[in-house]
């Protein structure tokens, strides 16, 4: 393996970009995100929204950046050397730590949108409102803050069965070579 295949491209196009865009935490955050906007949109209430709520996404996000590292720490203790040669020769390893990358840049992107929408909310706010776009402005900033810290916390969730299937299958295997 050489350095090339290591990168998050590499990792992706391995994993599989439609397995990414065909899931199910995609299309709940997809709709979920857009529903909260279009009721904020509907009472005018897009600044507060973004006011009162990034902080807690910001805060949620990295919280999952730990839960992730917590995870890969899990993963990566109860391996041994020939339990990961079993998950290689499966191709399934490589899938399951990319797992871990790809949701801790979701969260990391989540709490740079976050952090964008709530600072144009708290200092341009007044001035973005006067211009006859900033209503769509605000709700770019908004659907996107929204769908990223939806996607990424429904990403660690579905990490989380993942690393439940890795354990079981790790005791499996444990089970499996005791009885030999």
């Amino acid at each position: 393996m050489n350095y090339e295949k290591t990168k998050f491209r590499s990792l992706l196009d391995n994993f599989g970009k439609r397995k990414i865009v065909g899931s199910n935490d995609i299309k709940f955050s997809f709709i979920l995100a857009t529903v909260l906007v279009l009721i904020a949109t509907h009472l005018n209430i897009l600044d507060i929204t973004i006011n009162l709520i990034c902080p807690q996404f910001i805060t949620v996000s990295s919280a999952l950046i730990a839960i992730i590292i917590a995870g890969l720490a899990i993963v990566v203790s109860i391996s041994d050397d020939n339990f990961i040669l079993m998950l290689k020769t499966a191709k399934v390893y490589d899938k399951i730590l990319f797992l871990f990358y790809y949701a801790t840049m979701l969260s990391g992107f989540s709490i740079v949108a976050n952090i964008i929408a709530y600072a144009t909310s708290k200092n341009m706010g007044h001035i973005i409102f006067n211009i006859q776009f900033g209503t769509i402005i605000f709700m770019i900033l908004l659907w996107l803050s929204t769908f990223l810290a939806l996607y990424s916390l429904f990403s660690v969730i579905l990490l989380v069965g993942t690393i439940m299937r890795y354990g079981l299958y790790r005791g499996a295997f444990i089970e499996m070579n005791n009885k030999k």
